[in-house]
C-alpha cells in the first residue's frame, strides 16, 4: 500500500495526473497513474476512469486504461492515518456569506411557491487556509472514517487536487444490469434513534425517485424499486431508494448522460433548475455535483486470498463494470487553500435558516479530517 502512496506523491511532485480510490465497503485501493498531463475527454467505449463536472458542457477528464499504469492493492487498516476530530469542528461563520446565501435561499423558495420549479438544489463553497496539510494524510483519514463511501484523491495539473467521500451511486452497470439510487433528505445521524422525516424531506426524495424511473423508461420496460430506507453516510443519514433495471450496453452512455445531473444535485425541471443554478450561485461548482468513477473496467471475478496478499495486483481481463458516483462531500485543494462544497435541496416548504444549517452539518464530513 505504501508503494502506491509513494507513486502518487511522485506524480504530484512531477505534476502528472493520477487517482487513488476505494469503492464502498471494499478493502482494495485502486489507482491510475498517467504518463503525461494531456487533458483527454471521456470515451465511453473505452476502459478507464472519468471525472465529470456538474455542467457537462465544461471539460471532463478521462484516464484511459490503455495509457495508464493501473495498480491495486489491499488496504492495510493499521497503516492508515486515523487521527481525526470525533466531535464536530466549528468554523467561524462569515456573516456576509451567510446573509447572501440565505437571501438566495429565500428568493428560491419564493419561486418554488409560485410553482415555477418543483425543487432547486443550492450550494455554497467554504474556504479554508491550509498550513502543512498533507493531502495523502487527509485521504487516508477519509479511508479510515468513511468505510461505506467512495473515497478518492484525484489530481490533474489543470485542476489541482480533489478529494471526497461520496455516499451516492450514479450508475453501477455490469452484464446488462444497471443499479442506481434515489438519495435525498439529510439529518444528523444519531445512534439507536430513527430520524423523524418531514413531509418536505419525503417529498424531495420522491422527486428524485420518480425522475430516475421516468428517465429509464426510454431504455427498459421495467425497473425495480426497493423500499425507501435510511442510509447512513458518516455523521449524516439520508432517505434512499435503490433502483435497478436491465439496460443494453449500447444505451449505457446515453443513460448516464440522461441521469446526470439528477434532481438530488440539481432540481426539477432539471434543465430549468440547472440554468437557475448556473446563473444565481455566485461561484462555479466545477466538479462538485458532477460524477466520477470507472468506465468499462475489466474485473477479475474470483480473486484468491493469496493474490490479495500481493502488494500490487495485475488486472486480468474478465467482465467489464462501470461504477460511477455523484461527486458529493468533496473538496478542492490548490495553492495551500481548501475549498469545501456543501449544498441541499430546496422545495416550497423549505425554511432558509434550516437549509443554511443543513449545509453546515454536511461540511462536518470533511472538516473532521482537516
Amino acid at each position: 500500500m505504501k508503494n502506491l502512496f509513494k507513486k502518487a506523491s511522485s506524480q504530484l511532485q512531477n505534476k502528472l495526473p493520477f487517482v487513488l480510490y476505494r469503492q464502498p465497503k471494499s478493502g482494495i485501493l485502486q489507482s491510475f497513474f498517467m504518463p503525461d498531463s494531456k487533458a483527454e475527454s471521456t470515451k465511453f467505449s473505452s476502459s478507464g476512469f472519468c471525472f465529470f463536472p456538474f455542467d457537462n458542457t465544461q471539460q471532463n477528464y478521462f484516464f484511459d486504461l490503455e495509457k495508464a499504469v493501473y495498480e491495486e492493492t489491499e488496504i492495510i487498516k493499521n497503516e492508515l492515518v486515523e487521527e481525526f476530530n470525533k466531535s464536530n469542528t466549528s468554523i467561524e461563520e462569515n456573516e456576509d456569506e451567510k446573509r447572501i446565501y440565505i437571501q438566495l435561499l429565500s428568493e428560491s423558495i419564493y419561486l418554488l411557491k409560485q410553482g415555477e420549479y418543483q425543487k432547486i438544489v443550492l450550494s455554497r463553497p467554504i474556504q479554508l487556509s491550509l498550513k502543512n496539510q498533507n493531502p495523502f494524510e487527509t485521504f487516508q483519514k477519509l479511508l479510515y472514517v468513511y468505510q461505506d463511501a467512495m473515497v478518492y484523491i484525484w489530481f490533474h495539473p489543470n485542476e489541482g487536487i480533489w478529494l471526497g467521500a461520496t455516499p451516492e451511486t450514479l450508475v453501477h452497470y455490469s452484464q446488462s444490469n444497471l443499479k442506481t439510487m434515489a438519495l435525498a433528505g439529510t439529518r444528523l445521524y444519531e445512534a439507536h434513534k430513527q430520524p423523524n422525516w418531514s413531509n418536505k424531506e419525503k417529498e424531495e426524495q420522491a422527486f428524485v425517485s420518480t425522475y430516475i424511473q421516468q428517465k429509464l423508461k426510454k431504455y427498459t420496460t421495467h425497473s425495480n424499486l426497493s423500499e425507501t430506507y435510511n442510509k447512513q453516510a458518516g455523521n449524516l443519514v439520508h432517505l434512499n431508494t435503490d433502483i435497478s433495471a436491465r439496460i443494453q450496453q449500447k444505451d449505457l452512455q446515453q443513460v448516464i448522460l440522461d441521469l446526470h445531473p439528477t434532481p438530488a444535485v440539481c432540481g426539477l425541471p432539471t434543465e430549468k433548475a440547472k440554468n437557475y443554478i448556473l446563473e444565481n450561485e455566485q461561484y462555479k461548482r466545477e466538479f462538485y455535483a458532477g460524477f466520477l468513477g470507472e468506465i468499462n473496467l475489466p474485473k477479475e471475478k474470483n480473486r484468491s486470498r493469496s493474490n490479495r496478499n500481493q502488494e500490487t495486483l495485475a488486472i486480468k481481463h474478465r467482465r467489464a463494470e462501470t461504477n460511477l458516483y455523484v461527486n458529493l462531500r468533496c473538496m478542492k485543494i490548490k495553492d495551500r487553500k481548501a475549498q469545501l462544497f456543501v449544498g441541499g435541496g430546496v422545495t416550497a416548504s423549505s425554511n432558509a435558516t434550516d437549509e443554511w444549517k443543513e449545509t453546515g452539518d454536511k461540511s462536518q464530513t470533511l472538516l473532521k479530517v482537516l
